[in-house]
């Protein structure tokens, strides 16, 4: 990878990922994060006992895998199946 590809402070004219979408993006990533561990704790503190907070627990974090599988899977398996493709991308220069 060239060095300009590994910084997360990206140029604002960046075509792929610019700094305004990185500073924007993450409250909402973040919001979404700090809700689920809400949604653990809660959880965890309204059973009836050790084992259903157990189970309560493992259900939390079910949910809060869920989006790993939605959203991140589905693009890695895209790249790994679909690699003869001759399709310029984004984050491909120009």
């Amino acid at each position: 990878m060239p060095a300009e590809k590994l910084s997360l402070i990206r140029p604002l004219d960046d075509e792929a990922l610019p700094w305004l979408g990185t500073l924007l993006g993450l409250p909402i990533l973040g919001f979404y994060y700090w809700t689920m561990n809400q949604y653990v704790c809660q959880r965890l503190l309204g059973a009836r006992d050790i084992g259903t907070a157990g189970r309560g627990a493992l259900i939390a974090a079910a949910l809060k895998l869920l989006p790993l599988f939605l959203m991140v899977l589905p693009g890695a398996l895209a790249v790994a199946l679909f690699t003869d493709l001759n399709v310029r991308t984004r984050c491909s220069p120009a």
